[in-house]
């Protein structure tokens, strides 16, 4: 007959280091809780979409947006057929 043998579900690891972890973790200082944050605002960093400065980026969507981009990117004549003919839909 075979022997069986048990493990426990350490997966076969020291008991002695088992009960040395555990006890580490109760030993274990708690830790501070964290603070809450208030709403502060940073004035020397404005946020960049809260300016009132217009980014380049911007610009280019407020064109693309309006329809007022160049001609290399505005949409191509069959391309606004085609939306002309399924706009009655």
């Amino acid at each position: 007959m075979s022997s069986i043998t048990f493990q426990s579900n350490s997966f076969g690891r020291d008991p002695m280091e088992l009960a040395a972890a555990s006890q580490a973790r109760e030993r274990r200082q708690p830790k501070e809780p964290r603070r809450e944050v208030t709403n502060c605002q940073i004035t020397e960093f404005p946020r960049r979409w809260e300016s009132q400065e217009w980014s380049p980026a911007r610009q280019r969507a407020e064109q693309l947006f309006t329809g007022m981009a160049d001609e290399r990117t505005a949409p191509s004549a069959a391309r606004r057929a085609a939306e002309s003919l399924f706009a009655g839909e």
